[in-house]
């Protein structure tokens, strides 16, 4: 961790939704990039066609992290439904 994460513990939360099929992929590349966030699936209902992920990240990795997101929407179809930065307790 950095000096500003320990000083602020601040954390950046995404929840992202993408179609379900592209999740996994996701997922794996988040933790290829030397775990740069923290990401766990959330539940959804039976038979959608889209999966819902909650992304967790020190608030020093989140230029990088937002990066990361942009650059796989030029492939995929993202939202970002919630967006805030929480104290890490």
């Amino acid at each position: 961790m950095t000096a500003r994460y320990l000083l602020s513990k601040k954390v950046i939360c995404l929840t992202l939704r993408m179609p379900k099929e592209h999740s996994g992929y996701f997922i794996h590349l988040l933790e290829s990039c030397d775990n740069l966030a923290f990401p766990t699936t959330l539940e959804n209902p039976p038979g959608v066609g889209w999966r819902d992920i909650l992304v967790r990240a020190p608030i020093e990795w989140e230029s990088e992290l937002r990066r990361m997101i942009e650059k796989f929407q030029e492939e995929v179809p993202v939202s970002i439904i919630e967006d805030r930065e929480v104290i890490d307790n």
